[in-house]
């Protein structure tokens, strides 16, 4: 196993030196205020930006901070759940000598968001990866509502551009861990799951709804979840 990852490690500094690198960015969490700034120098520095969704991009980042994009190229990956083909795509760009900036809508990709399986593919495939450090939105959640939060304690699910059944498939492979679990969902799709999660889950589990976190309306709602409707 040593000798293995030396080989790694031995790849990514020869990539390093002939190919782009993969730059995971932590964002913001919904106050642009908090956008880290290495993450924005690196978005303004970018050649080829890979965003969760680019209503969401535009609109917490581009326009806040009036970065112009008209010469930079940008996916949107918020609908590929793929993980592999955007790691296929981040691929082809670095192998051209180009770095690639990554980045989630829910702080840092990876752990609260999608990134794993694409920062992985990457590594293996020898490219040199970096990190930006960023909040993540699972972490100040759990932490602004008091819950559990050690590493066996503490699992992660997105709702995000899922189908109702997709939805029910998500919740129900949790509803059994002894743990806290983020949920992770649109602010106009809260009622509609909290009412799924009471379905799946059952009574006497605590949850908490938290929203708007490190804004000035930042507000959490702790409660029991046979107490859903109330």
């Amino acid at each position: 196993i040593r000798d293995r990852y030396s080989v790694y490690q031995l790849c990514a500094i020869i990539a390093s030196m002939t190919f782009g690198k993969f730059v995971i960015a932590g964002n913001q969490t919904g106050n642009p205020e908090d956008l880290p700034a290495k993450t924005l120098e690196a978005i303004k520095n970018a050649t080829h930006i890979f965003c969760d969704h680019f209503r969401v991009f535009k609109g917490e980042i581009l326009d806040f901070y009036k970065i112009d994009v008209s010469d930079k190229y940008i996916k949107e990956t918020g609908q590929i759940y793929d993980e592999l083909l955007i790691a296929e795509d981040a691929i082809s760009i670095l192998k051209d000598g180009k770095d690639v900036v990554f980045i989630t809508d829910s702080g840092l990709p990876g752990f609260a968001d999608k990134g794993m399986r694409v920062t992985h593919k990457i590594y293996l495939e020898g490219f040199d990866v970096q990190i930006i450090p960023g909040p993540t939105i699972a972490g100040l959640a759990i932490a602004f509502a008091g819950l559990p939060s050690s590493a066996e304690q503490t699992y992660c699910v997105s709702l995000f551009d899922y189908t109702q059944k997709e939805k029910h498939k998500i919740l129900n492979s949790v509803k059994d861990f002894e743990c806290t679990t983020v949920v992770l969902c649109h602010p106009e799709e809260v009622k509609g799951n909290l009412e799924l999660g009471k379905e799946i889950f059952g009574p006497n589990r605590w949850a908490a709804v938290c929203k708007n976190i490190s804004m000035p309306s930042q507000d959490c709602l702790l409660y029991t979840s046979d107490a859903a409707d109330e």
